[in-house]
């Protein structure tokens, strides 16, 4: 053969190559970028020695990582759409390891398996989105980023299929961005045509929307009008954020979804009454319950948080029958310091899906000793968490997730209330709302150990937005 006719061969094998390349659905704008082209501060940061198992589970996931340009392909066959198990995968995660918090922050970018041009490009445009986000608000901040979390959920009905990304930032409010897919034309839709091959009419759509975000909004701030209604301009603020929540305008900005279990839901803002002016909400709009935010399960698989055992106020068969045994009496202060338990409460502290009990007992004199308990992840067994002695009760925040109380008695001259989390069966103090002569306001962030992370001054309007955020316990009688 001649060195022409060796080099027309040549040439003619790389281009099937390259076309069999193409075939198998290989992606040149949503590459896994090398970790040695991560940003310098990613390079340089190094993560805690792990035991065994979890190393031998991180081994196995970067193995997974390498090989997924051959294990996760595109859906050619519309028969391969009855089986959802690939239809939505991770093309790129990574974490971050906070060393002074000792908190763990996961990120996912995922993508689409569907063979198709438009699918193509969306998966691009969702790996730009996501990944300039990672740049902007993770990569160039070291082990404190703005971003602490990104997670999706996808939900499919026959031939729809949905993608909700949410981002998580440190202030604790998430952002969510929507995608849309039609499985049988292989298509990228926008909300009209959503709801339109939904078969969802447009009234009836607003209806269920309007209804649902005013249930939502009374469920969040019903309560606080009734204990707040007498301070002045409090009840024409609320009147004001409800309003907004349910205008026209953001009945239009909002974006429905189907979540994994099938069911039509929305992407809404509702006007606070405290801390930032909105937040983003999910709302189920078929009846069911409310989808809960996106988190990394730890093994970077994002899942759904379990739902939540019940609501506040809701008693829990394995409390009422601790309450109904006196389980709780080993557990009582030995001077009955307030006088005897009388009243109990249920509130998810840190909202993972279990339910804390509060035993309250209180003498007239405005203070009062409170016992707190919780269970283990089975629901049988009670754990006793400790008590608290404060003035005027506790409050929750459900903004920030904190038991709240004052102690000791406030006076005029100076006074206010600190804020605790519950961390891993412990009540560890976050922040402190403090007054001199109700002229000057300060907020301090305490460290885990204790130490002030950060002492700032607050005007009165954010001193009053942190304090609209408490709600009181809901008390209600023993027996």
């Amino acid at each position: 053969m001649t060195m022409y006719k060796r080099g027309i061969c040549c040439f003619l094998a790389v281009l099937l190559l390259a076309g069999l390349l193409a075939g198998c659905g290989g992606k040149k704008t949503a590459q896994k970028p090398d970790r040695d082209d991560r940003p310098s501060n990613s390079q340089e940061r190094e993560k805690p020695d792990r035991d065994e198992s979890d190393r031998e589970d991180s081994d196995w996931l970067e193995s997974e990582w390498e090989s997924q340009a051959e294990t996760t392909r595109p859906l050619e066959d519309p028969e391969e759409l009855v089986d959802d198990a690939l239809l939505v995968t991770d093309i790129y995660w990574d974490e971050i390891v906070n060393y002074e918090y000792d908190d763990l922050y996961c990120y996912h970018i995922p993508q689409i398996n569907i063979s198709s041009p438009d699918v193509e490009i969306l998966n691009g445009e969702i790996y730009d989105l996501c990944y300039g986000i990672l740049e902007e608000s993770v990569y160039s901040y070291g082990d404190e980023p703005y971003v602490i979390g990104m997670a999706y959920v996808w939900g499919r009905l026959e031939n729809l299929l949905t993608l909700n990304i949410q981002v998580t930032y440190n202030w604790g409010s998430c952002d969510y961005h929507l995608f849309y897919v039609d499985l049988k034309e292989r298509t990228v839709l926008d909300k009209e045509a959503f709801l339109e091959r939904l078969g969802v009419a447009e009234a009836e759509y607003q209806r269920l929307l309007s209804s649902n975000l005013e249930r939502k909004f009374l469920e969040l701030y019903g309560q606080a009008l009734e204990y707040n209604r007498e301070f002045e301009g409090f009840a024409e603020h609320y009147n004001s954020q409800q309003e907004r929540t349910l205008s026209q305008e953001n009945l239009d900005n909002a974006r429905p979804y189907i979540d994994r279990n099938g069911d039509l839901c929305c992407v809404v803002k509702i006007f606070s009454m405290a801390g930032a002016d909105s937040y983003f909400h999910l709302i189920n709009l078929s009846g069911g319950t409310d989808p809960q935010e996106q988190w990394c399960n730890g093994n970077h698989e994002p899942i759904q948080p379990e739902e939540p055992a019940g609501d506040m106020g809701q008693m829990p068969e394995t409390y009422a029958g601790f309450i109904a045994d006196g389980g709780y009496e080993p557990y009582l202060d030995g001077s009955h310091l307030c006088g005897d338990v009388t009243q109990y409460a249920i509130v998810d502290v840190n909202q993972d899906g279990i339910l804390e009990l509060f035993l309250d007992s209180g003498d007239g004199s405005g203070f009062f000793m409170t016992y707190i308990f919780t269970m283990d992840r089975s629901g049988q067994n009670v754990i006793y968490l400790g008590s608290i002695y404060s003035y005027g009760g506790l409050a929750y925040s459900q903004r920030d997730r904190c038991i709240t109380y004052c102690y000791p008695r406030p006076t005029v001259m100076e006074g206010g209330r600190d804020f605790y989390l519950l961390d891993d069966g412990e009540f560890v103090r976050a922040y402190g709302l403090y007054f001199t002569n109700y002229t000057e306001y300060r907020l301090v962030t305490y460290k885990p150990d204790g130490s002030v992370a950060k002492d700032e001054s607050l005007t009165e309007e954010q001193w009053n937005e942190w304090m609209e955020a408490d709600l009181p316990l809901e008390w209600k009688e023993i027996g």
